[in-house]
């Protein structure tokens, strides 16, 4: 379509859809075939690899942080069509229950999760049925269509000052949240409630920073480490 003429689509389609019609959607193709993410190469598929270490059981993370907001969002949709796609294709055989889930993460989420249907809204319904699940961060769950956010088993519920972010959950948890919204508010760095279908109440947790984690098994290696030594003799 990049390469064809306006006037020569319009007629292709005996007429049936505008000019205007087509110059968008030249120029939306233009911009993700000129773009620095995409190659014309058939052999070269990023994807592809994304899938099967997936399937191998490991975790992938695709760094877009030099990447603009377009690109970042082209990205997420194509990789997340092609994870459901493909464990639809596995649904159909015998050896599914076999297959390990698939989570998908996206930060920022209230940008592919408002009212537009999308894949994302796809899976937060339906991809539970092909192993595929939606773990969705977002500093404003407001801007997330409720009818979408309901669809959540599980939430990891950090402090929040905004009274709107705090209603929308209260009204999409599992559990009653009315009563812990000073809570809610107030929570500390490292500081969360997770509701979710199995507990009877919302549990609070003490979140860690990871690097400080890692330290303390570093230092509870060496300690051990000269104990042995120590009484060796």
């Amino acid at each position: 379509m990049c390469e064809q003429n306006v006037n020569c689509l319009v007629a292709l389609f005996d007429k049936k859809n505008q000019e205007l019609t087509f110059n968008v959607l030249k120029r939306r193709l233009e911009r993700i075939i000129f773009s620095n993410i995409v190659r014309k190469d058939n052999n070269i598929s990023i994807v592809d690899s994304i899938i099967q270490h997936l399937c191998d059981e490991k975790v992938v993370l695709v760094d877009t942080s030099g990447l603009s907001e377009y690109e970042e969002l082209l990205i997420s949709i194509v990789l997340a069509r092609k994870i459901l796609s493909y464990a639809k294709f596995l649904y159909q055989k015998e050896n599914f229950q076999k297959i390990s889930p698939i989570l998908i993460v996206i930060e920022e989420a209230q940008r592919v999760l408002q009212q537009k249907e999308n894949i994302f809204s796809q899976i937060a319904r339906e991809g539970r049925k092909f192993k595929v699940g939606l773990c969705a961060i977002t500093q404003q769950p407001k801007l997330i269509k409720e009818e979408i956010l309901s669809q959540f088993n599980t939430f990891c519920i950090l402090g929040l000052a905004d009274e709107g972010d705090r209603n929308i959950l209260k009204s999409s948890a599992k559990q009653d949240l009315s009563k812990l919204e000073k809570e809610i508010q107030t929570l500390e760095v490292g500081e969360a409630l997770i509701t979710y279908p199995g507990a009877p109440f919302a549990i609070p947790v003490k979140i860690h920073w990871y690097d400080d984690f890692l330290e303390e098994i570093e230092s509870e290696k060496e300690e051990s480490k000269m104990k042995i030594d120590d009484g060796f003799y």
